[in-house]
Formats: C-alpha cells, structure tokens, sequence
C-alpha cells in the first residue's frame, strides 16, 4: 500500500504533456512538428502564418515538442480559440526516440527546428540545433520518406556542419 500511495503521488505529478500523444483525426490530416527552442519565437505570428487562409490547408495541425512544461505564453497559445483545436504540445525531446514516436514525427508533412536568437552562445545553440537535426534524420532513415525539414542557425559558418550531419544520416 505505501509503494502505491508512492507511485499515485508521483504519477499525479508527472505533467499531463509527458504523457500526451499526437493522434492524428482522419484520413485527410497532416501535421508538422516543431521543436528546438521556442522561447525567443514570437508564436502568435508565427502560428498565424502556419494557419494562415491563403494555405488553403484546413486540416493541418501541429506538434510542439519541448524538453519542459509550457511557458505562460505558451499556454496563452494553446488556449487561443483559434488555435487550441490545431495544436498539441507534447514535453519531450528531439532527441529521445520515445519521443519522437509520441509527435509521430514519421508522417508529418515538415518539421521546424528554432533557435534561441537571443543565445548568448550562437555556437553552441547551432551545436544544439544540429544535434536535434541529426537525430531526427537518423529516426526518419528507418522509414525513408521526403519530409520538409525548416532548421534556423544562428550563424552561417555553421551550415556546412548542417549539410554534414544531412550526409551522413
């Protein structure tokens, strides 16, 4: 009875976005992931473009894929009647396979990677971003499929590393 009471405890604690999963609704609809950091992105604009009319793609939804809990803004987004229909935020990484299972990162039609634009380490946070993209191609090489991927370096000394780690996955 006390390891049960331990496991209710802990079980409760544990964020209902670790436990998500995006589960697609019907056969018509697409998603793109989005990951990497989406502190510095100004999302409203950013999922106003995404959903935007002139796309003429009303099934599309997203998944957000963070190593955390949803900042306040984030929520505010997630609970914006335009947009808490086409949007689900899962707390995970990029570089966990689970995870990516969890976004089923292996249909969706493009996956954006963000930065951080505000890094007081450009080169570190493209190493960051890099790293997530490599993990992500070397998950979607078991089921090759073209997928649009969206990847932003901070700085442009970085892109043949990006190209490197395209090679090789």
């Amino acid at each position: 009875p006390s390891l049960t009471s331990s496991l209710i405890e802990k079980m409760s604690k544990a964020s209902i976005y670790a436990r998500a999963h995006f589960k697609p609704r019907g056969l018509n609809s697409k998603h793109v992931v989005i990951c990497g950091n989406l502190d510095s992105v100004l999302l409203g604009e950013f999922f106003a473009e995404l959903f935007h009319e002139d796309h003429d793609d009303v099934n599309l939804k997203a998944v957000i894929m963070q190593p955390c809990s949803p900042s306040p803004s984030m929520v505010a987004v997630l609970e914006d009647p335009l947009y808490s229909l086409l949007l689900t935020y899962l707390d995970g990484s990029a570089l966990n396979e689970a995870d990516l299972v969890r976004a089923q990162i292996d249909s969706a039609i493009g996956i954006f990677i963000m930065t951080n634009k505000n890094s007081a380490n450009p080169d570190q946070e493209d190493a960051k971003t890099i790293l997530e993209h490599f993990c992500i191609r070397r998950y979607l090489s078991q089921n090759p499929k073209e997928v649009t991927m969206c990847v932003q370096l901070l700085r442009p000394e970085n892109r043949p590393h990006l190209r490197e780690s395209k090679a090789e996955a």
